[in-house]
């Protein structure tokens, strides 16, 4: 299952050389693809980001440009869910995936019970 949330880029999210702020650009992918983990678990109290794989750009974004974050299943641990992003415009910007981990009511690591079929 995919999932692609689309956001438009802003004055306000821009860096001093006028194009999209990398920052920005990481909290927007990390809330995409943990709004893909909360679907999958079916909540989010229990969900912590335990790693984010390298965000290479491949080109920068300007100011008015529509960017698309497709988020998909890349890999279930047992307590963990690694999900999977491609971000582009009309050209790919980049790929990456951050892992979540599901934790207990004293914050350790839980097994989420999630299946292959997820």
């Amino acid at each position: 299952m995919k999932h692609i949330i689309s956001r438009i880029v802003l004055g306000s999210d821009l860096n001093h050389h006028g194009t999209l702020f990398a920052g920005q650009m990481a909290k927007w992918v990390v809330e995409a693809c943990l709004v893909h983990a909360v679907k999958l678990y079916g909540r989010a109290e229990n969900i912590v980001c335990v790693k984010i794989q390298g965000l290479t750009f491949k080109h920068p974004v300007d100011n008015g440009e529509v960017i698309d974050i497709e988020t998909f299943v890349e890999r279930l641990g047992t307590t963990s869910l690694t999900i999977g992003a491609r971000v582009s415009t009309a050209d790919p910007i980049l790929e990456t995936a951050i892992t979540f981990v599901t934790l207990d009511s004293k914050g350790r690591p839980a097994p989420h019970n999630l299946g292959p079929e997820s």
